[in-house]
Formats: structure tokens, sequence, C-alpha cells
């Protein structure tokens, strides 16, 4: 079991240095709660305007969350840079050692970089049948998701097909969140069928912060002032996907798998309106 969890910023403004300070200590906070469900190792990719910033490291989230460099990006921020995301796991590792960092997430996948909660059984064998197409960098079973949804948005795919079209081949569980470098504004979350991401929107500060319980949101939340009582809040369920637009706060809710057709009610809307209306270069 791992943990996975994040922030989005759809306001249009820059962010002064007083919300900076409160959401990096809610990243921080979320990187150690988030660590009940995974110590071996945690990381972090912060999305701006044109740069996706990488942090991991075999270190739990409570040791993580000290980084200077960290600590450095995210008050950089407040100058110069419109903050779009930051989301982040804690790992429990399974396959492929922690020691080495290609194992641990987020997963940089080409284009794609992701987290994952969960396991996956036919990794070895879906990385053989596509060898003429993907690479593997790393050993960690994770990995293959965001390989297959980068080769198939580089053929061509939206984002929601690549999504569809990788849940059809997978066999295991996962909750996973990831962006893709050409569609930054873009925040993607989609779940199996043994998993769940909770979703809070707080709506007067153009933010939403979400992970893998509703517990760990609330704690992370509780001592930070622009983030008391959301607006509303959306439960992803089984075989469920949501993609985030980030310049405006708009979400398009899929099925995540091309194979089932999902009852509504393994989505739970709470207020959110259903449907549409690094340092990596972007």
């Amino acid at each position: 079991m791992c943990g996975i969890f994040g922030m989005v910023h759809y306001g249009e403004n820059l962010l002064v240095y007083y919300e900076i300070r409160q959401i990096r200590d809610t990243l921080k906070s979320l990187l150690q709660l988030s660590e009940q469900r995974g110590t071996d190792a945690s990381g972090l990719c912060v999305v701006t305007a044109n740069m996706a910033h990488i942090f991991k490291d075999k270190k739990k989230g409570s040791e993580l969350k000290d980084v200077k460099e960290l600590d450095k990006v995210l008050l950089e921020i407040a100058s110069n840079q419109k903050l779009y995301s930051a989301f982040g796991h804690t790992r429990q590792k399974t396959k492929g050692t922690y020691l080495k960092n290609e194992n641990n997430h987020p997963i940089i996948a080409n284009k794609t970089i992701g987290v994952h909660n969960g396991i996956i059984f036919n990794d070895d064998i879906l990385f053989t049948a596509y060898d003429d197409e993907i690479e593997r960098e790393g050993k960690v079973d994770s990995e293959i998701i965001f390989r297959l949804i980068d080769m198939h948005i580089s053929n061509g795919k939206s984002i929601v097909s690549a999504v569809k079209e990788a849940s059809r081949e997978l066999i295991g569980s996962y909750a996973c969140a990831f962006i893709h470098l050409d569609r930054p504004t873009y925040l993607t979350l989609f779940v199996g069928r043994f998993s769940d991401i909770v979703i809070q929107d707080f709506r007067k500060e153009k933010m939403m912060i979400f992970a893998s319980t509703d517990a760990i949101i609330n704690e992370a939340a509780k001592n930070m002032y622009i983030f008391k009582n959301p607006s509303s809040k959306l439960e992803v369920g089984k075989n469920t996907g949501v993609r985030i637009n980030m310049t405006n706060g708009k979400l398009y809710t899929f099925d995540a798998d091309n194979n089932m057709l999902l009852p509504l009610a393994n989505t739970s809307h709470r207020g959110f309106p259903p449907g549409c209306g690094i340092g990596m270069p972007l």
C-alpha cells in the first residue's frame, strides 16, 4: 500500500507569499500524513507554467519535507511563476528496490510524470509485448502504467483515450495521478477496481486537494486558514477517471476502463458539476 496526494491551483493570478507558505506547509503535512501508507521512499512533482520540478529519494515523507531545494522552489513560486499543481507519493516497496531512485515515484516516463498506489501483476508481460515501442528504466511495476499512457498519447490518443487503453491491459490495482508535459494544464486522476481517491475543492481560494483518504486531507488542512470548509467534495470510485483543467477548475469524469460500463453511483459528486464545461521544461 502506498499513498498519493496533491494540490491543484486553478486561479488566474500568481499566488502571494502568505498563500505559498500555507500551500508549502499543507504539502509537507500531506507528505508526513501519507507516510502511514508507506515509509520506504517519497517524492513530489511541482508543476509551474514552464517547469515540472521533481523531488524524490529513499526517504520517508517526514524527511523529504525538509529538503532545502523543495522549500526553495515552493517559496520562489510566489515571486514569478504560476503554480498549477503539486502531487506526491509515499512508497511501500513492492517490486523494484527503493534504493534506486528510478523505482521511486513520481515515475518519469518520457513526457508523462505520475504516481501510483497499488500493484500491477503483468508489467513484465506488457513490457515484453511492447518491446519495440517503449523502454523500461527501472524494475518497479508502476512504470508500465505511465509508459503505456505516454505511448498512446505519442501515437495521437487523447489523455482520456490513453488512460482507457492502458486500463484495458493492466492487471492489478491502481489509483494514479499524472501530467503530460505537452498538456501541462491538465492533471488526470484515475482509479481501478480496488482503490479510491478523494478530492476536496476550496472554490474561494481556487484550490483543490486530493489524497488516498478524506482523513489525510482533513488533518493536513485543519490548521491552514486558506483551507477551511471545502465547498465541494468528489469521491472517485472504482474504474473512474477525472481530468482536471488547471486553468479554470473544471472537471471531466469518465469511465476509466473500456470493458466496463459504470453506474453513476460509483462517482459521488458533492457540489462538483459532472463533465467539462519540472526541473523539466514543458
